[in-house]
């Protein structure tokens, strides 16, 4: 939970901001993947981010080495929590996990189901000076774009199936073609996402 009239933010946090950084480690353990729920534009005095108001769970997904063997581990997470100036948050944990669980807690299963899942709603992506253009399937409310570190892709303005969004940070002559971004989508608080290459 978060106070009134604070933000915390996504993997790309907008202009200015701090992403989640989670690691976790352990025995058992082969990978693990940090799950974020759809994210909301915020524009204010500080300027354009992307994250949450109110309320936030980041779900962690555990693939263990061996699947009939319990995961061990530690848990270590940094991130900004941000007002009109931000503050460090961080947190350390254990998790022990047991195979052959299989409940599912409601909360759990409420926030699992704010994941944006995969879809086709983009045909084409191509570069155009300081500009990425996305050609859409279908009419979608706002596009958060994740590409090269370097660049931050601001909020897009939509036009005849398409989605303009301007390009910050790009060095002269920069190109992006052949590079793949991964594209998320708000389409009336459902989220979508998809992997497209520039062409």
């Amino acid at each position: 939970m978060l106070a009134p009239g604070w933000k915390t933010y996504w993997r790309v946090p907008g202009e200015a901001g701090v992403p989640p950084d989670i690691k976790i480690s352990g025995d058992n353990l082969e990978s693990f993947e940090v799950q974020l729920p759809l994210p909301k534009r915020i524009i204010d005095e500080s300027g354009e981010a992307i994250g949450y108001h109110d309320e936030v769970m980041f779900l962690l997904a555990l693939k263990p080495k061996s699947a009939d063997q319990p995961i061990s581990a530690h848990v270590s997470a940094f991130f900004g929590v941000c007002q009109n100036i931000c503050k460090p948050a961080k947190f350390d944990a254990t998790l022990d996990l047991r195979p052959g669980i299989n409940e599912v807690d409601p909360l759990l299963a409420a926030w699992r189901a704010k994941l944006p899942a995969p879809s086709a709603f983009i045909t084409s992506a191509r570069q155009t000076g300081a500009e990425l253009v996305l050609s859409l399937k279908q009419q979608v409310g706002d596009i958060f774009v994740e590409g090269p570190d370097s660049l931050y892709f601001r909020k897009p303005v939509f036009s005849q199936g398409k989605a303009v969004i301007k390009i910050d940070g790009l060095q002269d002559g920069q190109k992006l073609a052949g590079t793949s971004l991964r594209v998320t989508a708000d389409m009336q608080g459902k989220g979508l996402e998809q992997m497209v290459t520039v062409a």
